[in-house]
């Protein structure tokens, strides 16, 4: 989770928030060693009264290639 990071690193690293409060994220990439940082964070914003803004939906697909049907699904708050 670094500053400058491209468009990849910014889903990798909302999927490793997602996963930390043990919300689902399939076979998407994130990064499990830093899910403790992750928590972390989220406290200390909390604490600080600061929103961490999170992806409200994710895309998910049948397969990994160009013409797999897609739809969009929403990421419930609390849901694990």
């Amino acid at each position: 989770m670094q500053a400058g990071a491209g468009a990849g690193d910014r889903r990798r690293d909302g999927h490793t928030f997602l996963a930390a409060q043990g919300k689902s994220v399939g076979t998407s990439l994130q990064e499990a060693g830093m899910h403790g940082d992750a928590r972390d964070i989220l406290t200390a914003a909390a604490k600080a009264g600061c929103e961490v803004v999170l992806p409200v939906d994710a895309m998910t697909a049948g397969a990994l290639k160009v013409d797999a049907a897609t739809r969009t699904v929403a990421i419930r708050p609390g849901a694990g």
